[in-house]
């Protein structure tokens, strides 16, 4: 089969170009015809692959390696494949590494994670990891879910979502703890307090769950889905926002409210324009776990490899403590080793997450109990649904549950406040549940 012929019958349609490739004895297969995706036999590989994305180009020379089934085939059709997919299957094929996948492209909020690296922590743990990131967030679970990947980052309520549609997915440690999430918006957009005014508008989106979420509350005010626009911005929210795609977007308090308070300072208007109708007081969930960042992973891996897992959390726990002990150095050490961190607005985003990092990466029971109620109050769970979770690999001591978690949410309103206007990094003293202690 000729490399022209791969190209056309393999990429239809995306942004992948083979260039002179090499087969011996191919068998490529298309489920869409009715038969299994599988691509065997290829005894040698001699191509290289450019991926344009944007004014974006990079490529992979030279690679010189047996494949046995690499391709991300969707039900009956095939889809992009960015160069991520392409590295990660390389990778997979020809080390030991454990591949792990970002929810997100490289963020302030990530550095626990880049820092468990660039520290040495995954070596001295005897793992070695590739980090990659996605071309599209909505893709990661499904990516985890088939064996493509084995780590990654993903929201709760998605990692719920996932398991439901038979993605064997697992949440086994938390990021970042209930980080404020909500519809976005400018004052000059005519939105205010009152969920009603999103009537007419256009509402941006990251993927398809927002959309659910808004579509929900819509029959709470007295409204219906075709009341409001809804518009899929992927990962540019705030550029949508700010180029008046959309008038409003949901987004976190610690990156897109960050986003459009400099945009706003840099064009000499008040931060405070920027404005976020939060989702858990419209939704009266007590509390913004449905959007707590998780450590996820693929249930096979897990099973077949839990030392592995285990010396991962190990990894990124010890990254954590760095964290939270040492931010300036740490937010230092984080730029030098990803250098396109190394911006004013950046450092904005790691101050207003650093009170969020999960500082024992618990999975809350508490949390998932509401989140998974709220998924099946969306739909998207079924009544019977059990959620997908598990502490068992975290092994150090974790702290007991929040003594006022209501309380908390309202302290941390007024911190992240304290924090947008004098900068620095701030925790809340949390008050916690005293311990039971067993007697005889």
């Amino acid at each position: 089969m000729s490399s022209s012929l791969v190209s056309t019958f393999l990429f239809p349609s995306t942004n992948l170009i083979i260039t002179h490739a090499t087969f011996n004895k191919t068998i490529i297969t298309n489920s869409s015809l009715g038969m299994n995706n599988r691509m065997e036999g290829i005894n040698s590989l001699a191509m290289e692959l450019l991926y344009i994305q944007g004014t974006a180009k990079r490529s992979i020379t030279g690679v010189h390696s047996r494949l046995v089934s690499w391709l991300p085939f969707g039900s009956g059709s095939f889809k992009k494949i960015p160069l991520n997919l392409i590295r990660l299957h390389l990778i997979k094929m020809s080390t030991d590494k454990i591949t792990f996948l970002t929810n997100w492209h490289a963020t302030p909020y990530h550095a626990p994670l880049y820092l468990a690296q660039a520290k040495g922590f995954f070596k001295n743990e005897g793992i070695k990891v590739a980090l990659l990131e996605p071309n599209d967030p909505s893709d990661v679970t499904e990516i985890i879910g088939t064996e493509k990947v084995d780590l990654g980052f993903k929201a709760m309520i998605h990692t719920l979502a996932a398991k439901a549609r038979n993605f064997p997915v697992l949440s086994i440690g938390s990021l970042l703890d209930e980080p404020f999430t909500g519809v976005v918006y400018l004052k000059d957009s005519g939105i205010t307090t009152d969920f009603r005014t999103l009537k007419g508008k256009k509402i941006g989106y990251v993927g398809e769950f927002g959309k659910i979420q808004i579509d929900e509350l819509t029959s709470h005010y007295g409204m219906s889905p075709d009341d409001y626009t809804a518009i899929r911005c992927g990962m540019n929210v705030s550029k949508a926002i700010i180029n008046r795609e959309i008038d409003a977007g949901i987004g976190l308090e610690n990156v897109q409210m960050v986003e459009l308070e400099e945009w706003l300072a840099s064009n000499g208007r008040p931060k405070d324009d920027v404005q976020m109708l939060r989702i858990d007081e419209l939704a009266e969930l007590g509390c913004c776990c449905f959007c707590s960042i998780l450590y996820i992973g693929n249930e096979k891996f897990i099973s077949e490899n839990p030392d592995k897992v285990r010396a991962f959390m190990r990894a990124v726990k010890k990254a954590t403590d760095f964290v939270l002990s040492e931010p300036e150095k740490a937010w230092a050490e984080y730029v030098d080793f990803k250098p396109a961190m190394g911006s004013a607005l950046n450092r904005k985003i790691f101050e207003r997450s650093y009170a969020y990092f999960s500082k024992d990466l618990k999975n809350v029971e508490r949390d998932w109990q509401k989140v998974t109620k709220y998924g099946k109050r969306l739909g998207v769970l079924e009544d019977s649904f059990v959620p997908n979770y598990t502490n068992e690999f975290l092994t150090w001591e974790t702290e007991a549950d929040q003594a006022d978690p209501t309380g908390d949410q309202k302290r941390m309103v007024a911190l992240q406040k304290e924090i947008a206007s004098d900068g620095g990094f701030k925790r809340l003293d949390v008050q916690r549940v005293a311990a039971v202690t067993a007697t005889a």
